[in-house]
């Protein structure tokens, strides 16, 4: 079970640490208080994706650490040394931290791991239901996964999956070989020209950045050393160039010297210029002989590059992906060019494969067959515990062609009047209904699935009078076997609790921080009447809450 949640910097939490104990606890608050950021930071904790959007505005992280205790929890324990997670006399703490950078990373029991470990090990730890998600009820496509979830039977249906995959794969690669004549052609044709390409170019991962560096720096260099020789032309090697100005000057006044004696100190001025521009030239020549600048050597590089570029564009990726698809390729070419040899073989294994399906299959259809009636039982139970005494729930399972997920259509079927014939539920069920009928599934799933934390946001979506009280009811009653924690607005369901949380928001110095407390005595009994007759709270609403607490069943 879920021992402590602390998080830190998360939207408008700025800190919070929330002890969990057994049995039901409920948060309750005005709406935009922060109470679903609790459920969003357990689905943090427990793998979902991070947004960088959700730290809160000048933190330079969100970070979210959940502690649990797994001492009672087998499957969830096993999850965690499947994935190397190792437990401290039962105890985890899952914590995941995500930068405003967007940026995130997880940690179990203070080691790093993978939001593939923490979906895993979640999964057999919490069933966290998220708001609206009992729409999901009314999708047909949806309602065989609620089915066999409750089913359980992993290995049949791990079974089924792997024999579709394996007869998948066949039924593709024999449709590509079976093409037609003239189309196959076409598709070698144009196949060995794309390898042929690629080859030619054999790029190599990350390339092109590479060649990009080198080419910058050898353009550079170019420049340098075509700056450096015409230095190096003007000052010394070129007709008429400064040295040869200065030496010839020199010598013309150098004779005139016994005319004019004052022309000694000019005649040694020029003879230290032109030795300064001796020293000059040398240092620019052994300047230039460092510089490596090969122009066929650049020309050759970016030509490279530009290849590579091609096919990069081409083929719409990066050199990774080139190396993948030409992988492909020449797989896809080499079963092509054999087509004949290869597709008398390819039939025989599809045979077989399909033989593998449909006997998978027929296992996993009679284990649904069997466990219909009793889920159909149980959930129509449930539900008419939940203010709809005349409801009937039925699932109805009819043969369909083979898939990943088996050969049956699995639809819910629903009719809460009496007279009246069962319909799909996306016809019948109202919000409120479905909300019920949600609550009905999750309960009996998680009593077959032995999930030890149910998480409910709102659950109560739709619902009023009756139909809440029995709900909170039927909370309360789930949470004699697991932890329940629920996001409510009802006083209903928050007078059946064991523990109370209030959500309530602050403004101090400018910013807004959301507040979570445990609620006991009068302070509870207030919150409730504030639900129960919104912010004017009088004698009546008072009284109605001391009646709607109902004592705890622990």
């Amino acid at each position: 079970m879920l021992r402590e949640l602390v998080v830190e910097g998360l939207a408008v939490i700025e800190h919070a640490s929330i002890e969990l104990g057994p049995g039901f606890t409920v948060l309750t608050g005005e709406t935009g208080a922060g109470k679903s950021l609790v459920a969003d930071a357990l689905a943090l904790a427990l793998g979902a994706r991070a947004d960088s959007g959700l730290v809160r505005t000048g933190a330079p992280k969100a970070t979210v650490a959940l502690v649990a205790d797994l001492s009672q929890c087998p499957r969830a324990a096993a999850a965690c040394a499947e994935h190397g997670i190792e437990l401290e006399e039962g105890r985890l703490v899952l914590a995941r931290e995500i930068s405003a950078d967007g940026r995130s990373s997880a940690r179990a029991n203070g080691r790093p791991t993978t939001l593939m470990a923490l979906k895993a090990v979640g999964a057999e730890m919490v069933d966290l239901h998220g708001q609206h998600q009992h729409q999901a009820l009314l999708d047909p496509s949806r309602q065989i996964e609620f089915f066999d979830d409750w089913l359980g039977e992993p290995q049949l249906r791990g079974d089924v999956s792997v024999a579709w995959s394996e007869y998948d794969a066949l039924r593709r690669k024999l449709e590509s070989l079976q093409l037609g004549a003239v189309e196959r052609e076409r598709t070698i044709s144009l196949l060995r020209f794309q390898v042929e390409e690629i080859t030619a170019v054999s790029p190599s991962p990350g390339e092109a950045a590479s060649l990009k560096a080198s080419l910058h720096r050898g353009q550079n260099a170019s420049v340098l050393f075509e700056a450096i020789s015409g230095a190096i032309e003007s000052l010394s090697d070129q007709e008429g160039s400064a040295m040869d100005l200065l030496a010839r000057e020199s010598k013309r006044l150098e004779a005139r010297c016994g005319d004019a004696s004052g022309l000694e100190t000019a005649v040694t001025q020029l003879a230290d210029a032109e030795e300064s521009v001796r020293q000059a030239v040398a240092t620019l020549r052994a300047e230039r002989n460092s510089i490596e600048a090969d122009p066929h050597a650049l020309e050759a590089m970016a030509e490279r590059l530009e290849a590579v570029l091609h096919l990069c564009r081409k083929f719409g990726t990066d050199e990774d992906g080139v190396i993948r698809r030409h992988e492909e390729m020449r797989a896809e070419l080499a079963v092509l060019e054999g087509a004949e040899e290869n597709a008398a073989g390819l039939e025989g294994d599809l045979i077989a494969a399909e033989e593998r399906l449909q006997t998978s299959c027929a296992a996993l259809t009679a284990a649904r067959s069997r466990g219909a009636a009793c889920f159909s039982k149980m959930v129509t139970d449930m539900v008419r515990d939940l203010a709809m005494s005349e409801a009937r729930f039925e699932v109805r399972i009819e043969p369909t062609q083979s898939s990943a997920t088996g050969a049956d259509s699995v639809q819910f079927f629903f009719c809460a009047n009496p007279g009246e014939a069962e319909q799909p539920m996306a016809r019948v069920a109202s919000g409120g209904e479905a909300s019920r009928l949600m609550l009905a599934v999750k309960a009996v799933s998680a009593g077959r699935a032995g999930v030890p934390t149910m998480v409910f946001d709102e659950i109560d979506s739709g619902l009023s009078g009756r139909a809440a009280v029995s709900t909170g009811a039927a909370l309360q009653a789930m949470a004699k076997d697991r932890q329940i924690l629920a996001i409510s607005h009802l006083a209903q369901i928050a007078g059946r609790a064991d523990t109370h949380l209030s959500v309530s928001k602050h403004v101090a110095q400018g910013r807004t921080t959301t507040v979570i407390t445990e609620l006991r005595g009068e302070e509870r009994v207030a919150e409730i009447a504030r639900l129960v007759g919104g912010e004017e709270i009088g004698a009546s609403a008072i009284a109605n809450a001391r009646e709607l607490i109902v004592p705890s069943l622990f």
